[in-house]
C-alpha cells in the first residue's frame, strides 16, 4: 500500500481541497492524528468496538467541504464546494483505489474476503465528522495544555454499513456520541447524489414488464421509464435487488427470484454492498458512453437499485446464433462482416477512452437487427452491452486483474491470474473467439476437457470441415487474433481496417502459381461461359489454362471456396510457341503461332486432333499465321479465330472437325476483340493502333452485313482491352488509366480515369502512393453478380477497380497486388445461397492434417507457431483438402427449380505478381516473405457480391 498511495494533495487559495495519503504517525499530522485518537469501530452485529492499529497500513481520502472568501478589486466573492462535483470525485478515486486494491493486490483486495476469525482484510470506513471534529479540537488543547488530556475517541462506520442503512431510511445512522447521523453528510457517493440529474428516475416513474433474463447477480425486466413531463419509453430494467415478481413467471425463473430473496434475507449486509459495488461499476462505464455500437444509460433508480439502459428488441446474439444452429443455416458473409465491422468499432471507442472491456463474446452483444435464418436480408445492427467487469486502464494504458469468460479470456491473463500487467489487446483475443462463434455458431473449446492447460499449451478451437471453407481473410484474421504474443494481434483500429475492407469477404483463395508459367502471360484461357449457365449442378469445378515456358500447359481448377488442384497438359512434338487458349463446349483450343490448332478434351486430357487455319478453306490465304486469340460466341456453336489481320469465324460441334463460315480481312493489325451478343444481328468490335475501333455488323445468318470504326476523340494510343456484353462496350488503351463505355451503335457515353483513385484498406505504412501514381488499365472484365453488372479493372500498379458498370460509378479500389494486375477472368454461375449452409462433418484440423497435400500450391500467409499443437499452415493445408472433399461430395446436387435469380453470383480470378495480404498491411509484426516467393505471380479467386458496404 505505501508503494501506491505515499501523498496526494491538491491545494487551491492556499487551503486543500483535496488529500489522498497514507497515515504516518511520525510524521507532521495537520488533521486527525489517528495514532493518538482511540479508533472505534461498528461491527455487523451492531456492537461498537475499539479498532487498533497493529501495523495495519492506514490511507485516508479526504474532501473537505469549504467556504472560500475572495476579494478582487474590493470585491468580496464567495466560493462553495459544489457537492455534486466533490461526490463525484470521491466516487471516482474510491473505484481506483478498489480496482487496484483487487487487480494489483487479490490475495486482500478483493471485495468481502474475510481472515479467519470472520474480520475484513481491508475496512473502508468512513468517520463520524462530529467526533473528526471534537479529535481536531482536542489536539489543539492537548497542544496547550501539553498532553495532559486523554484520547479523543473517533466513531468510524463501514461502508457497507452506510450502505445498508441508507437502503432504509427509516433507520439512520447513529453514533453513541451524537445521535443521528446523515448518510448525505458522511458518504454521500451511496446515495449516488453525483450522478446528472438527467439520469435520476424514481419508482414511481418506472414499470416492470415480464423477465426477460438473469445474470450472476441481478434481474432484467422488460421495462418502461420515464424522465419528468415525458412520455414512458420502453427500455431494459436490471435490477440489483428483490422486488415484487409477476404472478405468471416461470418455474426456473420463480425458484432462482425465491433464492435471490433468501440470499438477500440471510445477509442483506453483504448483498446490498454487492449490489452497490455492482451498481456503481457499471455506472463508472454507463455515464460516459455515447457510441452507436455501445449500450447506453438512460436512467438510475437507487431504490431499488435499478439500471435502466437501452432495450435490444432481439435480445443477446447468442440466441440468434443458437437458432441458426437449430435450423442448420450458417450466417452469411455479409452479415459476419457487418458484425465483425461494429463490434470492432464499438471496442476501438472503448479503447480510445481507455477502457478495457475484458469479456467480449456473443451472450455480451446485444442485437437490434439481425437477419433470422434463410433470410435474404442483411441489415445488422448490434451493441457491446454489459460492463460489470469492464475496467478503466492505467494511463500507461495497461490493466491489472482477473476478468472473463473461460474460452475467451486471453492466455495473458490466465497464465498469471491477472496478476500480471496487460493491455487492449486481450480484447483483440476475445475478438478472435467471437469471429469464431459467427463462423462456427458455437462456443470456443466446447466440451474441450482442461481447457485452461489446453490454452496455456497453445491449443486453439477447432475448426471443422464446414468452417475451413470461409474466405481466408476471415481465417487469417481468427488465426491472428488467436496470436499467443499479444504484440502480434491486431489493434480494434486495425480490427476495424481489416473488416472494413473489400477483400475481407470477397477474396476466396490465394494460390502461387508454378514458376514454369510462361513470363508473357498475355496467353491465358477460361472455362466456357455457357457452360455454366446451362448447368444446373452447384458443385461443377471452374478451369483455367496457363502456357509453360516448355510450351505445355497448365490447367488449374477451383470451385466456390478456393483453388482445387491443377493439371498439365503436355506439348507435342514440334509445336510452336503458344499465342492462343480457349475453353469451347468441353475441348480445350491451344492455338500458336503456326497457325495451328490443337484440339485437347477437357475431361481426359486427352488429343482429338490438330489442324491449321489456313486448312479450313482454300480461299484462306494468310501473310501472318499468328493466332492472336480465340473466342466463342455464346448459343450460336461459333468460334473466332484472331489473326494478325484478320478473323476467321467457324461452326463447332463438339469433338469434331470446325466448319469454315467466313473470313473477315483487314488493313490495319488486330490487338484484341469483343463480340456483343443478341438474339438477331450481333456485332463483333476489334481494337486497333491509333485508338481505333472496328464494330463488325452480323446478320442472324451469320453473315457479315457492314463494318464501320469510330476513334477515341484526343487519344493516338493503341486499343489494349475491350469487354462487352448485350447493353454496351467499354474500351481502354494502352499506357492510359482512362477506360471508355460505349453504346452499342458506338456513341461513347462515359470515361473513366483510375489513375485518380487511391485505394482503400491500406494502413499509413502501407500506403505508397508514388508507387501507384501513373498506374495504366493492364487488365479488365466484365461481370453480372448479384444481378449488377461489374466492370473489374486491373492496372500496372496492382490496383484492382470495381466499377458499377453502366454508370462507371467505382465501388471498391483496393491493391491485392505489388506490380501489375496481368489478366481477369470473369466465371458466370448459378449458386444457391444455401450451399454454405449445408452441414458437412465435425472432423478437425487434427484429423484433417494427416491426410494427402493437393497439388496446387496455396499461399499461406502465416507461419506456424512453435506454441500451437496446430499450425497455421495446417490450417491452410486443411483448406485445400476440405475443398476438394466438399467438392466432390455436392456434385450431382440440383439446383433448385424455384431458386431466386437475384442470388446469381460470378468469380474472376485475377492473375498478378507479389500478392499483398490484407493483415500484413495492417500487421505491426509483418513477417518479410522470401524474395523467391516475394516476386512470384500469383492467382487469386474472387466473389463479385455487393461491394457496397
Amino acid at each position: 500500500m505505501k508503494s501506491i498511495f505515499e501523498f496526494d494533495l491538491v491545494c487551491a487559495f492556499d487551503t486543500f481541497i483535496f488529500s489522498l495519503k497514507q497515515f504516518l504517525p511520525l510524521a507532521c499530522v495537520r488533521d486527525v492524528n489517528y495514532s493518538t485518537a482511540e479508533l472505534h469501530k461498528k461491527n455487523e452485529d451492531g456492537q461498537w468496538r475499539q479498532l487498533k492499529l497493529n501495523g495495519e497500513f492506514l490511507v485516508e481520502l479526504l474532501i473537505p467541504s469549504l467556504l472560500i472568501d475572495v476579494e478582487v478589486n474590493g470585491v468580496t466573492y464567495e466560493l462553495e464546494v459544489d457537492k455534486k462535483v466533490a461526490t463525484r470525485a470521491l466516487a471516482v478515486v474510491v473505484n481506483i483505489i478498489d480496482d487496484l486494491l483487487e487487480d494489483w493486490f487479490p490475495a486482500i483486495g478483493t471485495r468481502f474476503m474475510h481472515t479467519s476469525e470472520g474480520f475484513l482484510l481491508v475496512d473502508r470506513l468512513v468517520a463520524c465528522p462530529k467526533c473528526a471534529t471534537n479529535c481536531l479540537k482536542s489536539e489543539d488543547t492537548r497542544s496547550i495544555s501539553k498532553g495532559k488530556n486523554g484520547p479523543e475517541r473517533l466513531h468510524l462506520f463501514s461502508i457497507e454499513d452506510c450502505i445498508f442503512h441508507s437502503r432504509s431510511p427509516d433507520s439512520p445512522l447513529k453514533c453513541p456520541q451524537h445521535e443521528k447521523i446523515q448518510i448525505e453528510e458522511i458518504a454521500p457517493d451511496v446515495t449516488f447524489v453525483d450522478l446528472p440529474n438527467q439520469f435520476i428516475i424514481t419508482a414511481d416513474n418506472m414499470k416492470r414488464g415480464k423477465l426477460v433474463g438473469r445474470g450472476a447477480f441481478g434481474f432484467v425486466f422488460l421495462g418502461f421509464m420515464k424522465h419528468k413531463n415525458e412520455a414512458y419509453a420502453e427500455v431494459a430494467l436490471k435490477v440489483l435487488e428483490p422486488v415484487e415478481q409477476e404472478n405468471d413467471v416461470r418455474s426456473s425463473a420463480q425458484a432462482a427470484f425465491e433464492a435471490f430473496r433468501l440470499k438477500w434475507k440471510n445477509d442483506a449486509f453483504e448483498n446490498g454492498a454487492r449490489a452497490y459495488c455492482i451498481a456503481r461499476q457499471e455506472l463508472n462505464m454507463l455515464t460516459d458512453i455515447q457510441h452507436p455500437h455501445a449500450t447506453c444509460l438512460l436512467g438510475f433508480c437507487p431504490q431499488p437499485i435499478t439500471l435502466a439502459v437501452e432495450l435490444a428488441p432481439l435480445g443477446a446474439l447468442d440466441q440468434i446464433l443458437a437458432k441458426y444452429r437449430r435450423s442448420n443455416v450458417r450466417l452469411t458473409l455479409k452479415v459476419v462482416q457487418h458484425t465483425s465491422i461494429q463490434i470492432a468499432k464499438a471496442l476501438e471507442y472503448l479503447h480510445t477512452n481507455r477502457i478495457i472491456y475484458r469479456d467480449l463474446k456473443s451472450e455480451n452483444v446485444l442485437v437490434w437487427r439481425f437477419p433470422p435464418p434463410h433470410s435474404m436480408t442483411v441489415e445488422v445492427h448490434v451493441k457491446l452491452g454489459d460492463y460489470g467487469i469492464s475496467r478503466h486502464g492505467y494511463p500507461s494504458g495497461v490493466c491489472k486483474g482477473y476478468g472473463g469468460t473461460e474460452g475467451f479470456m486471453a492466455p495473458e491473463v490466465i497464465r498469471y491470474n491477472g496478476e500480471r500487467e496487460y493491455t487492449e489487446k486481450v480484447d483483440s483475443f476475445s475478438y478472435g473467439m467471437f469471429l469464431y462463434e459467427l463462423v462456427s455458431l458455437k462456443q470456443p473449446y466446447d466440451r474441450q476437457e482442461q481447457m485452461k492447460d489446453f490454452i496455456l499449451e497453445g491449443g486453439r478451437p477447432f475448426l471443422t470441415d464446414k468452417e475451413l471453407l470461409f474466405p481466408s481473410n476471415v481465417l487469417d484474421l481468427i488465426v491472428t487474433c488467436w496470436a499467443e504474443s499479444a504484440e502480434e494481434r491486431p489493434s480494434s483500429s486495425q480490427l476495424i481496417e481489416i473488416t472494413s475492407a473489400p477483400e475481407f469477404i470477397h477474396l476466396l483463395d490465394v494460390a502461387l502459381l508454378n514458376t514454369e508459367i510462361h513470363p508473357e502471360i498475355s496467353v491465358i484461357g477460361m472455362q466456357e461461359p455457357e457452360l455454366e449457365m446451362d448447368s444446373s449442378d452447384p458443385g461443377i469445378n471452374y478451369q483455367c489454362l496457363l502456357p509453360r515456358s516448355d510450351n505445355a500447359v497448365e490447367l488449374f481448377s477451383f470451385n466456390q471456396f478456393g483453388w482445387i488442384d491443377s493439371k498439365i497438359i503436355r506439348p507435342v512434338k514440334h509445336t510452336k510457341k503458344i499465342t492462343a487458349l480457349h475453353f469451347i463446349e468441353e475441348n480445350i483450343w491451344i492455338g500458336d503461332e503456326g497457325g495451328n490448332i490443337r484440339m485437347v478434351c477437357a475431361a481426359t486430357l486427352s488429343d482429338l486432333f490438330i489442324f491449321s487455319v489456313s486448312s479450313l478453306h482454300p480461299s484462306l490465304k494468310i501473310a501472318d499465321p499468328t493466332i492472336i486469340d480465340l473466342g466463342s460466341v455464346v448459343g450460336r456453336q461459333i468460334a473466332t479465330v484472331v489473326l494478325r489481320f484478320s478473323l476467321v469465324l467457324c461452326s463447332y460441334s463438339g469433338p469434331e472437325r470446325p466448319q469454315f463460315l467466313m473470313c473477315i480481312e483487314l488493313t490495319e493489325a488486330i490487338h484484341v476483340l469483343t463480340i456483343v451478343h443478341s438474339a438477331d444481328d450481333w456485332q463483333i468490335w476489334t481494337g486497333h493502333d491509333q485508338s481505333r475501333l472496328f464494330i463488325h455488323h452480323i446478320t442472324s445468318k451469320n453473315r457479315l452485313l457492314y463494318s464501320n470504326s469510330v476513334t477515341h476523340t484526343g487519344e493516338q494510343a493503341t486499343v489494349s482491352h475491350v469487354v462487352s456484353n448485350s447493353t454496351g462496350v467499354w474500351s481502354s488503351l494502352e499506357e492510359s488509366g482512362k477506360v471508355f463505355l460505349w453504346e452499342k451503335n458506338a456513341v461513347l457515353k462515359k470515361t473513366l480515369n483510375c489513375q485518380k483513385l487511391l485505394p482503400m484498406s491500406e494502413s499509413l505504412s502501407s500506403m505508397n502512393v508514388e508507387s501507384i501514381k501513373g498506374g495504366h488499365v493492364t487488365a479488365m472484365a466484365l461481370t453480372e453478380g448479384f444481378g449488377q453488372q461489374q466492370l473489374v479493372v486491373g492496372t500496372s500498379a496492382g490496383v484492382l477497380v470495381i466499377v458499377q458498370a453502366k454508370e462507371m460509378i467505382p465501388l471498391a479500389v483496393f491493391r491485392p497486388f505489388a506490380s501489375e494486375i496481368e489478366r481477369i477472368l470473369c466465371y458466370p454461375s448459378f449458386i444457391p445461397a444455401s450451399l454454405l449452409q449445408r452441414e458437412l462433418s465435425q472432423q478437425s484440423i487434427s484429423s484433417l492434417t494427416t491426410q494427402q497435400s493437393t497439388e496446387i500450391e496455396t499461399l499461406s500467409m502465416k507461419n506456424s507457431s512453435s506454441a500451437s499443437p496446430i499450425g497455421v499452415n495446417d490450417i491452410y493445408d486443411a483448406v485445400n483438402r476440405v475443398k476438394e472433399k466438399f467438392s466432390n461430395m455436392i456434385v450431382g446436387q440440383k439446383t433448385p427449380q424455384n431458386m431466386n435469380p437475384r442470388l446469381k453470383e460470378d468469380y474472376f480470378v485475377t492473375i498478378g505478381t507479389e500478392y499483398r495480404s490484407l493483415l500484413e498491411r495492417f500487421s505491426q509484426t509483418s513477417v518479410e516473405a522470401e524474395e523467391p516467393i516475394r516476386n512470384r505471380r500469383c492467382a487469386i479467386v474472387w466473389r463479385t457480391d455487393d461491394w457496397i458496404k
